[in-house]
């Protein structure tokens, strides 16, 4: 279906399946014509289905080249129209940063401490008084990992925050973060 109309104060455009459909004020700033040789249309159906062609109360021969050419430039006026109405995304709060940050933070400590086989980076950290010496040994120097970890994560924070830096990616952030090793891998 090929369609070219304007009632009222809408037009609409139509070609296979692309749609275009506006007021005529916006259709005019998505760079589209409502003048034919000088005459301003504001009745106009141009119509693939039933070969028929009117403006403004007068029938024209169908089909039309003005209008066809206007059908043709579907893509350059859906285009303007999605650039006009684009709204940019919002940009993170700073709780929702903290909240994907630290949330990856967590999940990089408890992958860690899953290597041993302890549930999370938590659980690992409750056996510093274990009477099993590799057990303490681990917690020890997990626990100490982690609080670096965090004390870093939260300084990035406090950058990001103060605007001295930019929002890392996930990737970025666990990058900056010290590096672990087990106590019988150092």
């Amino acid at each position: 279906m090929r369609l070219f109309q304007i009632l009222g104060n809408q037009v609409s455009i139509v070609k296979d399946k692309q749609y275009y459909t506006d007021t005529i004020e916006n259709y005019l700033l998505d760079g589209g014509l409502i003048e034919k040789d000088g005459e301003e249309m504001t009745i106009v159906v141009h119509d693939s289905q039933q070969d028929y062609c009117e403006v403004n109360g007068v029938v024209l021969p169908y089909p039309n080249e003005f209008f066809e050419t206007i059908i043709n430039s579907i893509d350059t006026l859906l285009t303007k129209k999605s650039e006009r109405e684009y709204i940019p995304p919002k940009p993170p709060t700073d709780a929702e940063i903290q909240a994907v940050l630290t949330q990856a933070v967590q999940s990089y400590l408890d992958s860690k401490a899953q290597e041993r086989n302890y549930d999370n980076i938590h659980t690992a950290c409750t056996y510093i008084n274990s009477s099993d010496p590799i057990f303490a040994s681990e917690a020890s120097a997990l626990l100490l990992w982690r609080d670096k970890v965090w004390r870093e994560c939260y300084s990035i924070l406090d950058d990001v925050k103060a605007g001295r830096r930019q929002i890392p990616s996930v990737s970025e952030l666990l990058t900056e973060l010290p590096a672990f090793s087990w106590p019988d891998e150092a």
